[in-house]
């Protein structure tokens, strides 16, 4: 069994931007490094499937699919404020969902 690792958080950032410019091959390069992608975070708590699934870059669909099937990060993380994934990529595209509420 491979041995995780942390990388400092303040390469969580670029880490993440090299993954979701990069693809799938540098996910998968990033974790054969033995990264634990479930401690990449930014410091808002989003993990790389939020920010893959957030963005709006070629790589993203298939990024966010890698990480699922893999379970890399379960489909339910939640990020630093407490919303899943789906809730933020529908807040982003949506808006609000309090909006419709007042």
């Amino acid at each position: 069994m491979k041995t995780q690792k942390q990388i400092p958080a303040m390469n969580n950032v670029k880490a993440m931007e090299q993954i979701v410019t990069g693809g799938v091959d540098v996910l998968r390069e990033k974790v054969s490094e033995g990264i634990d992608l479930k401690t990449l975070r930014k410091k808002n708590g989003m993990s790389v499937l939020h920010v893959a699934a957030c963005t709006c870059t070629e790589n993203a669909l298939e990024i966010v699919k890698e990480i699922i099937q893999n379970r890399y990060i379960d489909v339910n993380d939640v990020n630093g404020v407490g919303s899943r994934v789906l809730s933020s990529v529908l807040g982003l595209y949506l808006g609000s969902p309090l909006r419709s509420l007042q």
